[in-house]
């Protein structure tokens, strides 16, 4: 499970990255300054929240650890959010629209990945039965 959601996580993000460089040379007076930090702390907390999330599916304790996941995320990105509006506060509201769409598409993949896999193991179960 870990390996395939790598490899597509992967893929994801040398496609976003790709689709990013391509919208920063085509329209740049509509891209963040600090679009590339944006995008890799986005990929970064994605893949480390389905890393715990996975750890909940194997140990049995999904919902917890699904939750824990999902609110560690959210405080996470809100405290960087706040952060930087308070320290830096360059072109705000291209800041916030540049980090949801990043945050949504890559909470959107995760959410796709990790309901493939529950469809899985929901699979297993019934023919287990």
């Amino acid at each position: 499970m870990k390996r395939e959601f790598s490899i597509r996580f992967i893929l994801v993000t040398i496609a976003v990255a790709i689709a990013i460089f391509a919208f920063t040379q085509l329209f740049e007076s509509y891209t963040h300054p600090h679009i590339w930090y944006i995008f890799a702390y986005c990929a970064s907390l994605s893949f480390l929240s389905f890393l715990l999330t996975a750890r909940g599916m194997q140990s049995q304790d999904f919902a917890n650890y699904g939750m824990a996941s999902t609110g560690l995320r959210l405080f996470l990105s809100v405290g960087v959010i706040v952060t930087y509006l308070m320290k830096v506060g360059e072109s705000p509201l291209l800041f916030a629209v540049t980090f949801f769409i990043l945050y949504f598409f890559y909470m959107g993949f995760e959410i796709l990945a990790l309901l493939a896999n529950l469809r899985q193991n929901s699979e297993q179960v019934d023919n287990d039965e």
